[in-house]
């Protein structure tokens, strides 16, 4: 496997299962696709279909329930992953779990800039714009910049952004200028304190705060032996955001800083490579 690939996992807790159960009242737990899940960020689309195929010919305990392919499928937003839906399967003799949904999303490193610029607006501007909500200018926005992302990758093209190249072009120009798309960016990449380093060598679980209103970012790292700890901390961090607009808590496990960094770009408003692929589209930013 190509050692540039990221792997992080999301804890998914009790809370966040029963605050969607809500939200779509008539799902059950057994419809849930992603009670479990893990993100794999891949440096192509090639590796993502590598990779899909690695999974398919492994001899898992989980069986795999179907594949929702939304790079050769896009979303009409712009959303580009590929899923791989498992039913999950235990080992031991509880099985309380069995038969549950589990999720694996597979990406390619430009895939998931485009999903951290999209969720990295709505944190700001209070939107739910990865729900495909929200001003019709930046849903707009981001569904041709994903279509240029998808031509960059030589993939199917967007739902509704099949215009040819110089009218997408001319369109998309126009809203990066109308929405100061390349300031934006860069004032929100700007407004977010440095990682808070202190507590994080040789940690492996990793509590963000992201809280947008106060201009700041926080992370505090836990060694895996302190996996409980952390888990309580995150509940009461979620209570301590709840009334903060636009505030957000999560708990993730990676590797090392850098890794958190690159998994999970959003919470730290990191859209460089979003703006980097979409550079002949932006109006320049102008001297100081």
């Amino acid at each position: 496997m190509d050692k540039k690939c990221i792997f992080a996992t999301r804890i998914k807790r009790l809370e966040s299962i029963t605050k969607k159960l809500k939200k779509h009242g008539d799902m059950k737990l057994s419809q849930m696709q992603d009670i479990g899940g893990l993100r794999c960020i891949m440096p192509s689309t090639a590796n993502v279909y590598a990779l899909c195929e690695m999974y398919k010919s492994k001899r898992l305990s989980h069986e795999l329930a179907k594949i929702d392919d939304y790079i050769a499928q896009p979303k009409p937003d712009g959303y580009r992953s590929l899923h791989l839906i498992y039913r999950y399967q235990g080992a031991g003799r509880i099985g309380s779990y069995d038969g549950l949904k589990i999720e694996i999303q597979l990406r390619s490193i430009l895939q998931h800039a485009w999903a951290t610029a999209v969720e990295t607006v709505g944190i700001f501007t209070k939107q739910a714009l990865k729900s495909s909500e929200g001003d019709e200018d930046w849903l707009r926005f981001f569904s041709l910049a994903s279509a240029v992302i998808a031509e960059k990758e030589h993939g199917a093209p967007i739902p509704g952004a099949e215009e040819s190249g110089k009218v997408r072009d001319q369109e998309i120009r126009h809203l990066g200028e109308k929405l100061n798309v390349r300031e934006v960016l860069n004032t929100y990449q700007k407004m977010l304190r440095a990682l808070e380093r202190r507590s994080t060598k040789d940690a492996k679980f990793f509590l963000l705060a992201l809280e947008p209103a106060e201009k700041r970012i926080s992370a505090r790292g836990f060694l895996t032996r302190d996996s409980i700890v952390a888990n309580q901390q995150y509940t009461e961090l979620e209570k301590q955001l709840a009334d903060k607009p636009g505030a957000q808590a999560v708990l993730v496990k990676v590797d090392s800083v850098s890794a958190l960094r690159r998994a999970y770009p959003n919470y730290f408003a990191d859209t460089t490579m979003f703006m980097q692929a979409l550079d002949d589209y932006l109006p320049a930013m102008p001297a100081a």
